[in-house]
């Protein structure tokens, strides 16, 4: 992928995902899978999402539940690999 703002949606994306997946092995049994397009993303889960919510809104991250058991999770454009 090239630079600029795509070549940086990309690499920042994939670094999300990668993040994801780590969190994820450290919780087996409460992810079923994962899906991603640039750098958006979203998490099924084994168990119902609707909770997930506002405890990441208390902790200043937004997500919104799409299905009984998935959310979805589209940072910023600006967001860095920090």
């Amino acid at each position: 992928m090239g630079g600029g703002l795509i070549g940086r949606v990309g690499r920042v994306g994939r670094h999300f995902e990668q993040r994801l997946r780590a969190i994820a092995a450290k919780q087996p049994g409460h992810q079923r899978g994962s899906r991603r397009r640039t750098h958006a993303g979203g998490l099924q889960l084994a168990s119902d999402a609707g909770p997930i919510v506002p405890a990441a809104l208390a902790r200043g991250v937004i997500v919104n539940r799409t299905a009984e058991t998935v959310i979805r999770l589209l940072p910023p454009l600006v967001i860095t690999e920090a």
